[in-house]
């Protein structure tokens, strides 16, 4: 077939779950056609024929597809239909719970429930994830909770969180493609009763046992920031770690530290034949021990993806040094790949498997050609600078895609921390061996662990600090995606004199001037000229229609709860922020619009600078939001209505404004905005000097202009404040409407709405609000006017493009 089959099997096993996703097939006809293709391929076999080949890779193909179907098809939930309510459940703590400040989390295998009055009724075990929040007491621990524990507990079912706006995290799909579909929140200690052993593999039991006694010892030792961050490093244990280092991370480009993945297990290999060599073990001995200690601490890290990935290569690698085979990393990562996805198909569509996979590949296919271009003077050092410059490489698109971000000085960081942090493993793992065996031991590596710890924060502080450090880009489209890894593929194929497709598989020694062949076909070389050549038409394609084409006005109105917030980019790029959402006390908890919707959302538009942004009033649904933007990017202006009715509500939002140097300017009725020379932002109200009893009748009225396009955004305006926009402006026709204070009651005014007589109506409102938005003669109204109404609570954020004469829109849900 090919010198390396299972690399060209997992390809195109991946390419089908890819297509399943994309254009899911039932079943019965993914069975026919696989049937089909056996029997084929048993002719084909039959009479030798070597084009046999392609019906072999398309049975792979359809294996992908049939893996994700199968796993699609046992997606069920018995308890789904019981969200929002209160009841009783039994079942048995199938996770490592994880300890926050304010929650545990943990996942339980349900396998009864009881509502209020009613017997117990047993249903097919479910997994479901549970969090038991310990707001009143922050110390409160409970010490029992385990790996394996019986718990019988009560509280209320809750649905995931969807995806509501773009660059927002798909909480249910996380947890769906984890077979989790439910949470199940507990309020009170008291409402959980966790009882002896109750099942599962005694052996994880143990394992998990130990890591939560290494963890008590770790926390009593070193200061708090340092535990968080060394157990997150050992363990992949983050929900601890601070936000502040998070970031630090994530920035400096160093992030991939806390995800334990082939560097962490590559160490802890290391460490294990080190202490094999120096006892002399045999080689059947040393194998052993090393599976297991890889085996052992891919359970201590409770087998996420990325362990897992790096478990198996190592496994591979071991076997085939053992028995004297070839050391392939291609075709260990394809195996790899296999077995995961054979394990969970969904595993495809997590960022640590992209990220895993596409840096080790980038490692093994870039390093030894990216070590050309270095000077002589760094001979023997190479490695320092290209194995993190080839994973930047090869992760780019990826990291761009789900986290919108580029950090400048990654390959500076990775220069100088992935010493101190391998160190800071080894040490770590040192300790945890030594913890069994005396705890003073361990106690004097943890210090050494925690010092190195922070010099390693104190470095990426400086470095986060740094002007520049980060790019904030928009999610790049597929195809942008498809040419960027082509144009990897040719400069590096090129450089060795060689241009094939599958040359990267063919010859794992990368000799300038190698032949690659396909199917017993030569490369032909490729000149400098034909270089220039591909990368102009890849330049010209990335600029075509086909990566968005003309820019038209896009307004976003975000879904962000209770609250308001939209979004305006002009067709030059001009940006408006309008309202930033808040979080008022009926917010869920630990909910932060500006925070975990506004910022995100921006970041994922490419926005690291803002224009203008406008509060209509200065309501904490409206404004608390805005202050988290202006303290995360530069600003150019800020727009308020007149301020001294309302000075004390404005107090901190303008005192920050004052900090950054962001002008402030108080706008009134007929001040004009001008985004661009197509695009007109109008004051409508309030009127200067007006006075008004509540803050949302004092909202500003804005109407977006873009040729016949209108855009008429109401703010929070009641009755009182409505009457007076109806006597002051004669024109109020739109094509869009705001519904004003998300279509409360007190905002109903059928002459308003007749007056603007828009074809779309939009209400910004939360979801099982408490204040009964929007009241049902609004939503009685608009369904009945002829007019598109949505809402943010049920279709999401809210999308209009406009070209100047028609509006298109498009919802998240």
């Amino acid at each position: 077939m090919l010198n390396r089959p299972l690399v060209w099997l997992a390809g195109f096993f991946v390419l089908g779950i890819i297509i399943q996703y994309i254009f899911p097939l039932n079943l019965p006809v993914l069975l026919l056609g696989a049937v089909i293709l056996i029997i084929i391929l048993v002719v084909f076999l039959r009479k030798q024929e070597k084009s046999g080949v392609i019906f072999i890779l398309g049975l792979a193909l359809i294996c992908g597809a049939l893996r994700l179907a199968l796993a699609d098809s046992h997606q069920i939930s018995s308890l789904s239909n019981l969200t929002g309510k209160r009841f009783t459940v039994q079942g048995v703590v199938s996770s490592y719970p994880e300890v926050r400040d304010d929650k545990i989390i943990f996942e339980v295998m349900v396998d009864k429930y009881k509502l209020a009055f009613k017997d117990w009724q047993p249903i097919p075990s479910e997994k479901v994830q549970f969090y038991l929040f310990k707001e009143d007491n922050p110390d409160a621990h409970v010490p029992e909770l385990a790996y394996g524990n019986s718990i019988t507990a009560h509280g209320k079912l809750v649905k995931p969180s969807k995806k509501r706006n773009p660059g927002e995290f798909d909480f249910r799909q996380y947890l769906r493609f984890r077979n989790i579909y439910c949470l199940f929140y507990i309020y009170e200690e008291e409402e959980l009763a966790v009882k002896g052993w109750g099942g599962g593999s005694y052996l994880m039991s143990v394992v998990l046992g130990a890591r939560e006694s290494f963890s008590r010892i770790v926390h009593s030792t070193l200061a708090e920031r340092q535990a968080v961050l060394l157990l997150a490093m050992l363990f992949g244990e983050k929900g601890a770690v601070m936000e502040e280092d998070l970031e630090i991370f994530r920035q400096t480009g160093i992030a991939h530290a806390l995800a334990v993945s082939g560097l962490h297990v590559g160490l802890v290999l290391l460490l294990v034949l080190s202490l094999c060599r120096t006892a002399r073990a045999g080689p059947g001995i040393s194998l052993a021990v090393s599976i297991s200690a890889l085996c052992f601490y891919c359970i201590l890290c409770a087998f996420t993806v990325t362990v897992v990935r790096a478990t198996i290569m190592g496994i591979i690698g071991l076997l085939a040094y053992f028995f004297d085979r070839e050391r392939n990393i291609y075709i260990a990562l394809a195996a790899s790949a296999i077995i995961i996805l054979m394990w969970n198909p969904f595993y495809l569509l997590d960022p640590g498997f992209q990220l895993s996979f596409s840096a080790v590949f980038a490692i093994v296919y870039l390093e030894p050609y990216l070590r050309n271009f270095l000077p002589s003077c760094f001979a023997g050092r190479e490695g320092l600078i290209t194995v993190p410059l080839a994973a930047q490489l090869g992760t780019l698109p990826v990291i761009a895609w789900h986290f919108n971000m580029i950090s400048v000085f990654a390959v500076l960081a990775n220069m100088l921390l992935i010493p101190v942090l391998s160190a800071v493993v080894i040490i770590g793992v040192f300790a945890f061996i030594l913890f069994f065996v005396s705890n003073f031991a361990a106690d004097v590596f943890l210090h050494a662990a925690g010092f190195l710890l922070q010099i390693v924060v104190l470095t990426g502080e400086g470095i986060s600090g740094l002007p520049g450090r980060v790019i904030f880009v928009a999610s790049p489209p597929i195809p942008a995606i498809a040419f960027y890894y082509l144009l990897l593929v040719i400069l590096k194929e090129s450089q060795i004199g060689t241009w094939t497709v599958t040359g990267l598989f063919l010859d794992q020694r990368l000799v300038p001037g190698s032949s690659c062949e396909m199917l017993h076909g030569k490369g032909a070389p490729l000149s400098s000229g034909n270089i220039i050549i591909i990368l102009f038409i890849l330049l010209m394609i990335s600029f075509s229609p086909l990566f968005g084409g003309v820019r038209d006005l896009k307004v976003f109105f975000l879904d962000v709860g209770q609250g308001d917030a939209v979004f305006i980019r002009s067709p030059s790029g001009s940006t408006v922020l309008v309202d930033g959402g808040g979080m008022p006390g009926y917010f869920q908890q630990g909910y932060d619009p500006g925070q975990d919707t506004v910022l995100p959302f921006l970041r994922s538009q490419g926005m690291d600078r803002l224009d203008l942004i406008i509060n209509t009033h200065p309501d904490e649904d409206h404004l608390d939001g805005l202050e988290d933007v202006l303290g995360a990017m530069p600003v150019g202006k800020v727009i308020t209505p007149p301020v001294n009715p309302w000075q004390d509500k404005y107090a901190d939002f303008l005192a920050l404004a004052r900090e950054k140097g962001v002008p402030n300017f108080e706008l009134t009725r007929g001040a004009v905005i001008k985004l661009d020379k197509d695009v007109l932002i109008k004051v409508l109200a309030p009127g200067r000097g007006e006075e008004f009893k509540s803050s949302n009748d004092s909202s500003l009225v804005l109407l977006v202009c873009h040729g016949s396009s209108r855009f008429l955004l109401l703010g929070d305006l009641e009755r009182e404040g409505i009457e007076r926009l109806l006597d002051k402006e004669k024109e109020l026709r739109c094509t869009v409407l705001k519904i004003p204070h998300h279509g409360g009651k007190s905002s109903f005014h059928q002459g308003l709405y007749k007056k603007a007589s828009p074809q779309v109506a939009v209400i910004s409102v939360g979801e099982n609000n408490t204040f009964g938005h929007p009241a049902g003669e609004v939503v009685e109204y608009w369904e009945n006017s002829g007019a598109r109404l949505y809402r943010t609570d049920m279709n999401g954020c809210v999308i209009v493009s406009s070209n100047g004469k028609k509006c298109a829109v498009q919802t998240i849900r």
